[in-house]
């Protein structure tokens, strides 16, 4: 069934004085991951009884930091815009810094730790086998860096064109398919890869059925929306606009009270 309709102004967690550029679930669920262009991180409680409450933040990067995943054996890497990729693990401490011959200011774990998909500053993706290095999927941007998903196991990919279209890779089937009709700025994959959240330029949000590329549910957030990340249980959405992060029900789109 489809759902339509505006979120209300609810269950924002406050602590921001600017605009999110990352966010990110914890694996456990229950810690939630944001930061802005002030350098920092900051870790909100997610357990039912305490949701919300801020419970540490920390200083990861001498530049602003652009992206944020973790992966199942609680390693997360984060990158800035001053092409480094940093890999640590929780809890936060000093990262380890992996310096980039480009520019990259996204990257992304696979859920299951193995994969690390990333884009550069012009939008060159590659996809990398985290045991070996190996890379097995690469392509070449069009200029500008690309927004991108993976699911937990590294078999679905999803990413932004220049132009706003949306692509699905299927790894195992070789497979590369638009999502014909989708504008978008920001997209997220659930961990099982059978979800896929988007949000265009007018703040309209909306969940797919990427195999079936069907319409599940659409909310209009009438604001600039800056990042999407689903929970590692998929019961959760949080969605960061201009106004601050806003925690939903993954299944409806509904604010969670």
């Amino acid at each position: 069934t489809e759902s339509t309709g505006c979120f209300p102004q609810k269950t924002v967690l406050s602590g921001h004085e600017k605009s999110v550029t990352v966010l990110a679930f914890a694996p456990d669920s229950q810690t939630l991951i944001s930061g802005d262009w002030d350098w920092v991180l900051r870790f909100w409680d997610m357990r039912e009884s305490s949701m919300g409450n801020l419970l540490a933040y920390r200083e990861m990067h001498r530049a602003r930091i652009l992206g944020i995943q973790f992966s199942e054996n609680r390693q997360v890497v984060t990158s800035s815009n001053n092409g480094e990729l940093a890999l640590w693990e929780l809890p936060a401490h000093l990262p380890v810094t992996l310096g980039l011959a480009q520019r990259t200011p996204q990257g992304t774990f696979s859920g299951n730790g193995h994969w690390l998909l990333t884009s550069t500053a012009d939008g060159n993706l590659r996809l990398t086998n985290t045991s070996d290095g190996a890379v097995v999927f690469q392509r070449k941007g069009d200029g500008k860096s690309r927004n991108i998903a993976m699911d937990e196991t590294g078999k679905t990919l999803a990413w932004t064109e220049q132009n706003g279209n949306v692509v699905l890779y299927w790894r195992e089937q070789d497979k590369e398919q638009p999502l014909i009709g989708v504008r978008a700025q920001i997209l997220a994959l659930s961990s099982d890869g059978n979800t896929l959240v988007t949000a265009d330029a007018a703040g309209r949000v909306k969940c797919w059925d990427p195999v079936q590329r069907t319409l599940l549910w659409s909310k209009e957030k009438q604001e600039r929306i800056l990042r999407l990340t689903f929970s590692p249980d998929q019961k959760f959405l949080a969605i960061a606009s201009e106004s601050g992060v806003v925690i939903h029900d993954a299944a409806t789109g509904d604010v969670l009270d």
